[in-house]
């Protein structure tokens, strides 16, 4: 089967409403995971969760042009010492809304460095969703 091919308006949208589901029951949070990500964001992780960064009750801007990102993000605390591999996202109600990448560059979760350390901030440089055109 043929991909459809969105407008920019309906990325906007999709995003939009994505991005209302992390908001969805309060707050949302970024909970970051050392080991391999589960196949399906439906899967309890078997990974070692490491730390957990809030969001602010209204994480995103509107979406323009295929692009939802997050504004500023306070530091959470690293709670076991590792190596960041992948990002859960879940909503105010404790609800996964997807799974993603981490890293400190060209990833959905943009860090400063993806090593943590017991009690050491874990900084998020950006937090960005893109919706591909075509």
């Amino acid at each position: 089967m043929d991909p459809i091919r969105l407008s920019v308006g309906s990325r906007d949208a999709i995003l939009d409403a994505l991005t209302g589901r992390i908001d969805a029951g309060g707050a949302g949070s970024i909970r970051l995971y050392a080991g391999p990500m589960p196949a399906d964001p439906d899967l309890a992780p078997t990974a070692q969760l490491l730390a957990t960064v809030a969001l602010s009750p209204a994480a995103f801007m509107p979406s323009v042009d295929g692009l939802a990102e997050a504004g500023p993000i306070e530091p959470g605390t690293a709670m076991r010492a590792g190596v960041i591999r992948w990002a859960r996202i879940v909503n105010g109600g404790g609800e996964v809304v997807f799974d993603c990448s981490v890293g400190t560059d060209n990833a959905v979760v943009v860090m400063n460095t993806t090593e943590t350390f017991v009690g050491a901030p874990v900084v998020l440089r950006a937090f960005k969703l893109r919706a591909e055109a075509g």
